[in-house]
């Protein structure tokens, strides 16, 4: 028989797990975690900015962090807490995908702890099928008798992949962690987020979204731009709100801003203690604003734009953005924009870049004034090649027959056969005005040669200022066009660069020079440069 002690004891901790088990704080009390240093275990006491955050949460959250600050760790402390509490509950955490699954594997080992962590607090969980304990899927019976899930996965790595996270049945709680890495991130949010119920049911499902930023761009910077919008709730916390982030001044120590950024950070109301951690902290760093403004972050803008390696100036395309128009005409199916009409007397150039009109992959055109490299059209939109064609023709005609440079990559050649024999539905014989290379070949040929060199030209007239467009398209894309791991730049995964591609080509040959025409309206109709251009050097 046990000692009245004993009954006491065991009496007093069943009740400890029952408030646990109503109460975040208290069954954060159950819990250790791993230090910043990495070694051992100490329990888990909130920071202020996570007690903070608790009090602000919505059920709809966005949490634009700064790096070591352990919010994916809070986070996943939630997902148990409402795994074990919420009747019939499905939690779905998803992370990057990895070649290797180390992000996922990562997370399972510490959920993993947290269930050594309850099962010492004398809250063991008793599994049923479909669980492992080594596993990503665990499954209990709730208080209810029914089944409760907690899974783990990967974002897609593939575009198939991405689009088949939605098939997780309804979920009541979904927690997404570093999205601004996922390679489809797009894809897996716009199909997962249909499995959780709208708060407005009254089921209280809830999401949240956490993520260090990764350039101004992508689903997870669109999102926290549109916050509101979207019916979420951003919660970003600048350096300084961090109690650890200060140095102990020594007696009559004077700390005086050296720059711009902490004159502004004083005037945010930083203290001299945490002034001099800041210095401390950027000198170590080289000097290096940018690492500084990535890592130790002060506002929610100023992180995006200089995290990740966006191949484009983003500053300069944000401003870009903010002075582009719409088109003053459209046609075709919107797929031809129109931002300013030909003038008699002037030369075009235009760059086009083809697909084969199926798929994800669509074709593009941008139409410039050649003197003031002026863009005043676009196409794009999927075109099988013999409609592409017409429609370059079609548009290049209406501005003074603008010279054409078509890529001759894959289906460009098919585009191009069509320009050189039945170019408009009226139109036989070939487009008076098609670029030749320097090979007598007609086309511009787009290879790990030419592409660098191309791209290069554009960044730079980006850069300094030389360059602009009023298409959202195209900027939009220049927002997701960035450095890959093999320092090769590129789209991201996901996104568009057709419009890039064409505008690269047609910038490049407006610096060529171009045939002799007396460019008065549309003469030069019939002039053919098929026997090769003089001249055209890349």
């Amino acid at each position: 028989m046990r000692s009245a002690a004993a009954v006491d004891e065991a009496r007093e901790r069943a009740e400890l797990l029952a408030d646990a088990l109503s109460d975040f704080d208290l069954f954060l009390g159950l819990l250790e975690i791993t230090p910043k240093g990495g070694i051992g275990r100490v329990p888990f006491k909130p920071t202020r900015i996570q007690t903070v955050y608790s009090i602000d949460r919505c059920g709809r959250d966005l949490v634009l962090k700064a790096r070591q600050i352990g919010f994916t760790t809070l986070e996943l402390a939630r997902d148990i807490f409402h795994w074990l509490t919420v009747p019939g509950a499905n939690v779905l955490i998803l992370c990057q995908s990895d070649k290797e699954d180390l992000p996922l594997k990562d997370i399972a080992s510490k959920i993993i702890d947290y269930f050594e962590c309850l099962e010492t607090a004398g809250l063991g969980l008793e599994f049923i099928k479909g669980s492992a304990k080594e596993g990503h899927e665990w499954h209990i019976r709730d208080a209810k008798g029914g089944r409760a899930k907690l899974g783990i996965r990967s974002a897609g790595a593939s575009e198939k992949s991405a689009k088949k996270v939605g098939r997780s049945g309804t979920l009541t709680r979904l927690h997404c962690t570093e999205t601004s890495v996922w390679e489809y991130a797009t894809q897996s949010m716009n199909a997962v987020l249909e499995c959780v119920p709208k708060q407005e049911t009254g089921i209280g499902c809830e999401i949240v979204i956490e993520s260090t930023p990764n350039g101004a761009g992508g689903f997870f910077y669109e999102y926290c731009t549109n916050a509101k919008t979207v019916g979420f709730k951003l919660h970003f916390y600048p350096w300084f709100e961090h109690e650890e982030y200060t140095l102990e001044l020594e007696p009559g120590e004077v700390v005086k801003p050296h720059s711009d950024r902490e004159r502004f950070l004083v005037e945010q109301g930083v203290k001299p203690g945490q002034l001099k951690w800041y210095q401390k902290k950027l000198a170590e760093k080289n000097g290096s604003q940018d690492l500084m403004d990535q890592e130790y972050p002060s506002d929610p803008e100023t992180c995006f734009l200089v995290s990740g390696r966006t191949f484009f100036n983003q500053q300069i395309t944000q401003r870009l953005v903010e002075k582009s128009r719409e088109p003053i005409e459209t046609r075709d199916r919107d797929r031809v924009r129109i931002y300013a009409k030909p003038i008699r007397g002037r030369v075009y150039v235009m760059g086009v870049d083809t697909s084969s009109g199926v798929g994800e992959c669509p074709s593009a055109a941008v139409l410039y004034e050649r003197n003031s490299g002026e863009h005043v059209a676009s196409i794009d939109g999927h075109y099988e090649p013999h409609e592409l064609a017409r429609a370059a023709a079609k548009l290049g005609e209406e501005y003074n027959f603008a010279f054409i440079a078509v890529e001759r990559e894959n289906h460009g050649h098919s585009v191009l056969l069509e320009l050189s024999m039945h170019w408009g539905p009226e139109r036989a014989g070939t487009y008076p005005m098609l670029y030749v290379h320097t090979d007598q070949l007609l086309g511009h040929p787009t290879n790990p040669i030419t592409r660098p060199i191309m791209l290069d030209e554009l960044q730079d007239v980006h850069s300094g200022g030389h360059w602009a467009s009023p298409d959202k398209v195209l900027l939009g894309q220049m927002r997701h066009f960035v450095i890959g791991p093999d320092g090769k730049p590129g789209k991201a995964p996901g996104y568009k660069d057709d419009l890039i591609l064409a505008g690269a080509i047609g910038w490049h040959i407006r610096s060529i020079p171009l045939p002799d025409l007396s460019v008065g309206g549309v003469s030069g109709r019939g002039r053919s440069l098929s026997g090769g251009r003089p001249g055209a050097r890349l």
